[in-house]
């Protein structure tokens, strides 16, 4: 069994986040099978194949166990390359990982399907800044964030990722402009933070 640390997180801790943000969905999508076929309410319908699978991903999930994780969710895509579900689950699974391009390929590809709503391609979206942002590629991360609150301005996580990011860059005026909108979003007292930026641009 492979166990996974990410910055001395065991990776049960990545499994639980990964396993509620798509539980719910697979869910949705298994009750839409379901109705698709029309099977009688007197004879219930077995899950599907893909489905089947898919749960098995999670359960390897839960049992830290990656690898075999990885294993079941691609062999999921292969049966059924339609569940955006397995794919985002595959997405975290490679970040979690560090296999920062494969993670990023999951998200591109994601990005390109044209069924997909506009809410789960800005959460891919969001999703491959933080593949970038983990990659070390930062300009990319921070060019990637900039287009999510471009999309979705009233999205926090994005602006305080993105700021996190232009202080390491020690671009101050942006941290600086991203702190006032993060301000207004959130009515908190971060003028501690803004001084701060403030000084450090006039350095």
């Amino acid at each position: 069994m492979n166990t996974l640390h990410i910055g001395g997180m065991d990776i049960s801790v990545v499994a639980v986040l990964v396993t509620v943000t798509i539980f719910a969905g697979a869910l949705g999508y298994f009750l839409a099978r379901r109705k698709a076929h029309k099977e009688s309410l007197l004879q219930p319908a077995s899950p599907p194949k893909d489905y089947t699978v898919f749960l098995k991903g999670i359960q390897y999930i839960l049992a830290n166990d990656t690898d075999q994780a990885i294993e079941a969710f691609t062999k999921a895509v292969q049966i059924n390359s339609e569940t955006i579900e397995t794919y985002v689950a595959l997405g975290n699974l490679f970040r979690a990982k560090g296999e920062i391009d494969r993670a990023i390929r999951i998200r591109q590809s994601i990005l390109l399907r044209e069924r997909v709503d506009a809410e789960t391609k800005l959460q891919a979206l969001f999703d491959m800044a933080l593949d970038y942002k983990l990659g070390g590629l930062l300009q990319r991360a921070i060019s990637t964030f900039e287009e999510v609150i471009s999309r979705a301005p009233k999205r926090l996580d994005a602006y305080e990722e993105l700021e996190s990011l232009c202080e390491a860059t020690h671009d101050w005026q942006r941290a600086y402009e991203l702190q006032q909108e993060m301000r207004k979003l959130s009515n908190t007292n971060n003028q501690h933070i803004m001084a701060h930026l403030r000084t450090e641009q006039a350095k």
